[in-house]
């Protein structure tokens, strides 16, 4: 099904390809099995695998030799989240400098402004 030498295991280098192809592979599978067989989309499809995963999970039990998986979906999921962190402190970063920034061109302007205006009452001729 997959050209060995040409398809890269990057994608799911943390599972052994066994682990691969029960842990996600299947998955894919059966979604777009449910989909043809049912006319459903692929979303469709999905929801229903994810609503009768119950039934699933009583006839087919995770074995404990397959802890492992939840070790690495635990490590992805903090990977994601601090990737995530990261992402919102650059963004509040440059949204700070540019708060910064908008503060001291309103500085620069009250002070121009401020110029004008001593310039301005001082040309101003008063009739008293």
């Amino acid at each position: 099904m997959f050209d060995h030498e040409r398809t890269s295991n990057e994608a799911f280098t943390p599972l052994d390809f066994k682990a691969y192809i029960e842990y996600y592979l299947i998955h894919w599978v059966t979604i777009h099995l449910i989909s043809k067989d049912l006319r459903y989309s692929l979303e469709e499809a999905y929801e229903e695998m994810i609503a009768s995963a119950d039934s699933g999970v009583a006839l087919h039990p995770m074995a404990e030799e397959y802890s492992h998986i939840e070790k690495i979906t635990c490590q992805y999921c903090i990977v994601a989240a601090e990737k995530c962190v990261e992402k919102v402190k650059h963004f509040c970063k440059e949204m700070n400098d540019e708060i910064e920034k908008v503060k001291e061109e309103q500085r620069m302007h009250n002070k121009l402004a401020a110029k004008i205006s001593s310039k301005c009452a001082h040309k101003v001729v008063h009739p008293f």
